[in-house]
């Protein structure tokens, strides 16, 4: 069993540095994968005691961290300061502007990496391949060049060759990478010269605007400014844009927070979902919510959301906020405002007002930033306390202290006994990041726990040998029933043997523990909960035969915190009970399940649950209702198990039993045994009976890339399950794919070479879930395989011939363009940023061959050519991802009448390479091409009347080596004017 550690202090003394380097604190290399900003996975708390090794961040009282990214072997932080110092020796400082680097483990400043920074950096991120990381903020330069954003050397700091950043207007707050893209989040309406309101997707390796996030697709509206406050008046004005994104593990979803109030001319405010498919973003239609239209303070705040993270599964998101404005602050659907708060979202939720799993209120206080683990939800602000739903700047009932930074259960979003806290508090925690060795957390101030360990800025908490949080198991028939305090025996405990059918078996009385004041029980982890008369609350260990010492349940007096100041005037830590307290000598029934405490009340219809954390006795701040329709008024001891709920009725102390779904009792209440009376003061199972609710299977598991351009290895047999068996093993690869297998190992095939977050999500037969994360590296030596990205093409009788290159191109993509008109005579003029390849006519048919590197711009435009004259003409224009500017060709030409056209043969074309075949013909009556066998029809354009052309573009559809050509494609009449290109793309790697 678990013993209750309740009384005790969360605040931990100081860890030397010399216990840390023998802790091996961050020796394996971490990093975010790079398909998308996921927290890692982690299986447990981190320690309360910070290692004293990480760099002073100066200078004191000014300097601010509000990034942390970790490329490799190092951390970079950015933010606003000057300076850094080693731990141990603060008098001597390296020089920096805003942007820094040291390694993970040692904490020894990386002095080679010194970019120029004009401004605050308010985004770190791993960036695409090793060795890189992109910085984003309000600088506008970066090593001298116009930027906000940037992708750097990650030991130089200097831009990477072959990133240009585009113009923004605005600042940049946010980045993820998802599906080989980069999501850029900020206050900004114009990037590289096109309209993007708050949101843009960019390519990763080269900064170049891509149209995958449409530029319809705008962020905009203030959500208080001039809306529910006057302009001019005290109304606070922000800026319009999105503040925090971040994108489900398998890149299908990215939630996005700030300040706005409609997207795309859609009503959402302050929050969105966008569906990520392979074509494109698009709002989620089927996911919006009311939880974020109060205005809260519009004198202080335009906005309030501040910060998004989903859970390593995917299958939740937390949301944190500040906003003011106090527990009357009401939503437009009247319900509590979410305000200064964390709240749980499920990702499956569907509807037009969806409400949060849970919410979790400081009472005024702002959260600046989240970090989701699976094991805990971790929030930074400035808060001095949580659970303080009905606080304003005070601590009002259940309110416990946790200042600066605190751990949450995701079950049920209270709080850990984890407490190192923060103070001062400054403006907040404003970093949070979760890696496979522990937990990194930036601010603006210089001291953990109440001026105690000076970490200056950044701060670091190792998981090896952090808290395991209790598996909440609870009883279950058959086994035996303790009835506290009978109505024959009141001050003694009375065990009943019972599986739920037969004739229970009444055992011998317990007398030692004096049962008489007893108002409700509960049993979690082998540890007995209890109420008494008094109204005092109490947990002891208990094994069915003996009750153990007792111990006070009270959180809100921290025996380190509660006497100290939180530096709001005379204001101390100290919290406050919960007002369950004042209820407790009128319990008639408690029982304890998946995070919460049910009771029923004397003289009370209803039943009643609050959330309950076994970690540390905390206990919510607010009262649910289960509104059921029976009538729970004549209740004496109660107790749940597995599905269905057993209660004895006051009246006649027979034992009733009703459905337990869903969190509340469903049906109609029957009787369940009348051989004995079971009233009691409170009802418990355990003993033998005492089976986990389901207990969390672990993960754990191995992978790695041994040899480059080869499948990656996993194994995740070392994964286990204490009550059970694992049933399926789901990889998040970190390049935004996802496999599911049965078995514990698997290979998984990487495009591109890259650092990677691999996290393993088992599902024991229960149901229950467990994570884990680590970082694999991948090697390629070749780069990726050229691919066709589209086509389209034009015929007509003009001067000027044009065509509308896909939607669909990207910055990067090779564009092959092919003219054909009837005339030897007038002349054509290429069009602007195009080089003219070659040239070939036939029998008054000219034809044309261009290429271009496509620009950002480029996709969706217009490109035409310039005729001397108006003539008969085709075009036809295609694109093609990863490969080289230069383009090789060669042409064959025709005027004898066939029906059949050959192509030309290149020769010795290098491996990697990718051809297209191009076929023209003048000819009135041509309506088909047909294609020789073993290639791929890109696009195909008739003409009519008069000399009119026609065309064939095809293409290898793959890659190709050595000679190329001498394919025939027909026509269903015959041409004497026709001519034919075979050109090869050469691999960009």
């Amino acid at each position: 069993m678990r013993r209750p550690t309740f009384a005790r202090s969360r605040r931990p003394v100081l860890l030397g540095a010399a216990l840390c380097l023998s802790l091996g604190v961050l020796t394996s290399v971490e990093a975010p994968g790079v398909a998308h900003a996921v927290q890692a996975a982690q299986d447990s708390l981190p320690l309360t005691t910070s290692p004293a090794f990480t760099p002073n961040i100066n200078p004191s009282g000014t300097g601010v961290v509000y990034a942390i990214g970790k490329v490799g072997p190092n951390v970079y932080v950015g933010g606003s300061f000057t300076n850094l110092s080693p731990h141990n020796a603060p008098g001597n400082p390296t020089a920096v502007t805003n942007v820094a680097a040291f390694n993970a483990t040692t904490g020894a400043i990386v002095k080679t990496f010194t970019p120029n920074v004009n401004n605050t950096v308010w985004a770190v991120l791993p960036g695409p391949t090793p060795g890189t990381v992109y910085v984003g903020g309000s600088f506008t330069t970066i090593n001298g060049t116009t930027s906000h954003l940037a992708l750097l050397d990650s030991t130089t700091g200097a831009v990477v060759p072959g990133w240009t950043s585009p113009r923004f207007d605005g600042a940049v707050n946010r980045l993820v990478l998802a599906n080989g893209r980069l999501l850029v989040g900020g206050w900004f309406t114009v990037v590289g010269g096109q309209s993007h309101k708050g949101l843009v997707s960019l390519n990763p390796s080269t900064g170049a605007v891509t149209p995958y996030i449409p530029s319809a697709m705008s962020f905009t509206g203030h959500h208080n400014y001039d809306v529910n406050c006057t302009a001019g008046t005290n109304c606070a004005n922000g800026a319009v844009g999105v503040k925090s994104l971040d994108v489900s593990p398998d890149g299908t979803r990215l939630m996005v927070v700030g300040n706005f109030t409609s997207v795309g001319g859609t009503p959402r405010d302050q929050i969105a979902m966008v569906d990520l498919t392979p074509s494109g973003a698009s709002l989620d239609p089927n996911w919006a919510t009311q939880g974020y239209t109060s205005p809260c303070k519009p004198a202080s705040f335009d906005s309030y959301t501040r910060d998004v993270q989903f859970s390593p599964d995917g299958s939740y998101f937390v949301v944190v906020t500040t906003g003011g404005g106090g527990p009357t602050a009401l939503n437009t659907d009247g319900t509590r405002s979410l305000c200064d708060s964390a709240a749980r979202f499920e990702t499956s939720d569907t509807g037009v007002d969806i409400q949060p799993t849970w919410g979790d209120w400081t009472g005024n206080d702002s959260f600046w930033s989240v970090s989701v683990t699976g094991t805990a939800i971790y929030a930074g602000g400035h808060e001095r306390w949580v659970n303080n739903s009905t606080g304003s700047d005070t601590a009002q009932e259940g309110a416990v202290p946790r200042p600066g930074i605190v751990a949450l259960d995701p079950e049920n979003g209270l709080p850990f006994a984890w407490n190192p806290g923060r103070n001062p508090r400054g403006q907040g925690a404003y970093a949070i990041l979760a890696t496979p060795g522990g937990l990194w957390v930036g601010s603006d101030t210089d001291y953990l726990g109440y001026f105690q360990d000076f970490r200056a800025k950044i701060a670091y908490w190792p998981l090896a040998g952090g808290e395991v949080p209790p598996p909440n198991e609870i009883g279950a028939l058959p086994g035996t029933v303790y009835l506290l305090g009978t109505a024959g025996s009141p001050s003694v405990i009375q065990p009943v043997g019972w599986d739920g059918a037969a004739t229970p078996t009444v055992g011998s009385q317990q007398s030692r523990f004096d049962a008489s004041n007893v108002r409700g029980a509960f049993e979690v982890d082998g540890n007995l909960y209890y109420g008494t008369s008094s109204g005092g609350l109490f947990v002891a260990p208990y094994d069915g035969t003996t009750v153990g010492p007792s111990t006070v349940v009270d959180p809100y007096d921290d025996p380190y915190w509660s006497d100290k100041s939180t530096g709001s005037g005379t204001i101390k830590y100290r919290g406050t009970k919960s007002s369950f307290y004042s209820e407790i000598p009128a319990l008639t029934s408690t029982f304890y399940t998946n995070g919460r405490v049910y009771y029923t009340l004397t003289g009370d219809t209803h039943m009643h649950y609050r959330y309950f954390e076994t970690d540390d006795g905390v206990m919510g701040s607010q009262e649910f209702t289960v509104d059921d329709g029976n009538d729970w008024s004549h209740i004496a001891g109660a107790f749940l198990s597995d599905a269905t709920l057993y209660f004895a009725s006051a009246g006649d102390g027979n034992l009733m039993a009703v459905p337990f779904v869903d969190g509340r009792p469903s049906g109609t209440p029957t009787l369940a045994d009348t051989s004995m009376d079971w009233s009691s003061h409170g009802a418990i199972v355990i003993g033998g009976s005492q089976v986990p609710t389901n207990q969390r299977p672990v993960a754990s598991f191995t992978a790695s890339c041994p040899t480059p351009d080869a499948s990656c290895i996993a194994d995740g047999s070392a994964s286990t399950d204490a009550d059970g068996s694992i049933v399926s093993y789901k990889w998040v690869w970190g390049d935004g794919t996802t496999t599911t297998t049965t078995g514990s190992t698997t290979s998984h095939d990487y495009a591109i070479g890259g650092d990677y977050t691999v996290t393993l999500t088992v599902t024991d037969d229960g149901g229950a879930v467990g994570s884990s994360s680590q970082m694999v590296t991948y090697t390629s030596t070749t780069a990726p395989a050229i691919a066709f990205r589209d086509a389209a093409g034009f015929d007509g009788a003009t001067a000027s011939p044009h065509v509308t290159i896909p939607a669909t191109v990207e910055a990067g993509d090779e564009l092959v363009l092919f003219e054909s008109y009837v005339s030897t005579s007038i002349t054509t003029s290429p069009p602007a940023g195009w080089t003219q390849v070659a040239t070939a006519t036939a029998n008054n048919l000219s034809t044309v061959l261009y290429s271009k590197t496509a620009a950002a711009a480029d996709a969706g435009s217009t490109v035409t050519t310039s005729l001397s004259a108006s003539a008969r003409s085709s075009l036809v224009v295609a694109a093609y991802a990863n490969a080289a500017p230069t383009v090789e060709a060669a042409k064959s030409l025709s005027e004898t009448n066939s029906a059949t056209h050959v192509s030309p043969t290149l020769l010795g074309l290098s491996p990697g390479s990718y051809a297209l075949t191009w076929w023209g013909d003048k000819s009135t009556t041509n309506s088909n091409w047909t294609a020789p066998a073993g290639v791929t029809t890109r696009s195909a354009v008739y003409g009519s009347g008069g000399g009119a052309v026609s065309a064939l573009l095809v293409d290898s559809g793959g890659a190709i080596a050595g000679n190329y050509g001498g394919l025939a494609a027909t026509t269903n009449v015959t041409s004497g004017s026709e001519v034919s290109w075979t050109v090869a793309l050469a691999n960009a790697g």
